[in-house]
């Protein structure tokens, strides 16, 4: 729908993102052209996470610029700008690529699971200290005991961190410890006064 606007699928693939993934041929594109292009994608929009806040919930209503998946549903639904306390402050786009992208749709422009930053996903994170040596080095514990996500080395990024753009339209570099930094509080749109652990 866009590509008449953006002309061309580089935009999707950071410059530095040599990885070359590779796909089964039963995954499902949105659009089987692409399957056959296999054209990288590095950055995904962000949708719910998993917090220490959502406690029993699990998922974090309160996060992402779109509600997929929460509530659980295949057309994710944009946020509304009024819904965002610090637009500066709020992630909107994340850059995700390296090892953890191999042999997956995942890391490609037109998969449907390659465009949304869901659920346990910030074990990605590149920057992320590997294997993890202290509670801050982890994501939710859920997503430790559950996925085992952490057991996997997080995306390649840029030495200590990755290219982030916020919700205002400005595009930053931050490292694992910013993002991590009280409950993943840049991905929150209604930022909390309450001080989580890890």
């Amino acid at each position: 729908m866009i590509m008449p606007y953006i002309k061309n699928t580089d935009i999707f693939a950071c410059p530095n993102d040599r990885t070359r993934t590779t796909s089964s041929n039963n995954v499902n594109f949105w659009d089987i052209d692409y399957r056959k292009k296999a054209i990288p994608r590095t950055y995904q929009f962000t949708g719910n996470i998993v917090t220490v806040e959502a406690g029993s919930a699990l998922l974090d209503a309160n996060t992402g610029l779109a509600t997929y998946p929460y509530p659980l549903t295949s057309t994710p639904l944009g946020r509304n700008g009024s819904q965002i306390d610090e637009s500066a402050n709020t992630i909107a786009l994340v850059e995700v690529w390296g090892p953890t992208m191999l042999n997956s749709d995942s890391g490609f422009v037109g998969s449907p699971s390659s465009a949304a930053f869901v659920l346990c996903d910030t074990w990605k994170l590149p920057g992320r200290p590997f294997p993890a040596q202290t509670a801050s080095d982890r994501t939710p514990s859920v997503c430790s005991s559950v996925y085992h996500a952490e057991n996997t080395a997080p995306g390649v990024g840029h030495g200590k961190g990755g290219n982030y753009a916020l919700a205002d339209g400005h595009a930053k570099f931050l490292t694992w410890g910013q993002v991590r930094n009280n409950d993943f509080a840049m991905f929150k749109l209604k930022k909390s006064a309450t001080v989580f652990n890890p």
